[in-house]
């Protein structure tokens, strides 16, 4: 997975706020907080899941098996629910 790159599901209808992002999705609101959006912003197709894991490691200077572990069940949550895909 770590050399994966996703992009966001191009139905799904979002907007960005202050220090997060909301969406749609069958009717119900998601709302992604500060790092939830910045991890969005990266699923753009140009970011492999390792290079996002480094990112978010740069800006938050958390224990780098955090951010990993939970940048994947993050990652993972999202294209379970069809909201990220793997770029192809």
């Amino acid at each position: 997975m770590l050399n994966q790159k996703f992009v966001r599901n191009k139905d799904i209808k979002w907007r960005k706020e202050v220090d997060s992002i909301l969406f749609m999705k069958e009717n119900e609101l998601y709302t992604l907080n500060n790092v939830g959006a910045f991890i969005w912003e990266l699923c753009n197709g140009d970011y492999t899941v390792n290079e996002i894991i480094n990112i978010i490691n740069q800006e938050y200077k958390i224990d780098k098996n955090i951010i990993k572990s939970d940048v994947i069940e993050f990652l993972m949550n999202l294209l379970n629910e069809k909201i990220i895909e793997e770029k192809i």
